[in-house]
């Protein structure tokens, strides 16, 4: 995957992605910018993988020790919640039931 992605275990547990995204726009050129076509190609494969979608309020749940992830689980985030994100993420994430997070 295109995004910058982070792995979170609680001890034992197997390692669960944690994607984080900055921009989504066909605009190309730097690193922290996915476009509209590679991000909907990698929801759809969550999605089509039977990937969870956990909110912030699972993962806190789960980091705690209070909520068992036993599927595949990964956790989408948006950081700064930029135009750009509502504008092309937002419809592909209504798509495909897409749980994320978006820290300002």
């Amino acid at each position: 995957m295109s995004s910058t992605q982070r792995f979170w275990r609680r001890r034992g547990d197997e390692a669960h992605p944690v994607l984080m995204y900055h921009h989504i726009n066909p605009h190309q050129g730097d690193i922290v910018t996915v476009t509209p076509a590679v991000f909907e190609a990698q929801m759809k494969y969550l999605h089509d993988s039977e990937y969870r979608t956990l909110s912030i309020d699972e993962f806190v749940l789960y980091l705690s020790g209070s909520l068992t992830v036993r599927e595949k689980a990964v956790v989408v985030t948006f950081d700064d919640g930029w135009l750009d994100n509502y504008i092309y993420a937002l419809p592909v994430i209504k798509k495909y039931r897409i749980r994320v997070a978006i820290l300002l």
